[in-house]
């Protein structure tokens, strides 16, 4: 059988009107990711820096002691301060078994 007679037997064999087959319009995307997804990811974003914003303001209100309680701006600062020590135990803490 000729390439040509298996195009129009495969032709035959489908139905429907020519509006089936005009592709659907593609989602607007923002830097790489369909718009609908920017919801997702910055909800829970806002949501987790309120959280940090009011434990911040909170200690600094009521003036808990940082060796009670430290608040996320001094953990972050520590963080970069002291990364070359607690880099190795962070990665330490994040490896699975």
């Amino acid at each position: 059988m000729s390439a040509g007679a298996e195009t129009a037997e495969t032709l035959a064999g489908l139905q429907g009107t020519d509006a089936e087959f005009i592709e659907a319009p593609r989602e607007r995307r923002v830097l790489g990711l369909a718009a609908s997804t920017w919801p997702r990811i910055l909800a829970p974003l806002a949501i987790g820096l309120m959280v940090l914003g009011f434990w911040e303001t909170m200690l600094r209100i009521h003036e808990v002691p940082i060796y009670i309680l430290p608040g996320p701006l001094l953990i972050v600062q520590t963080l970069i301060k002291d990364w070359g020590t607690l880099s190795i135990s962070l990665w330490v803490t994040c490896r699975s078994p």
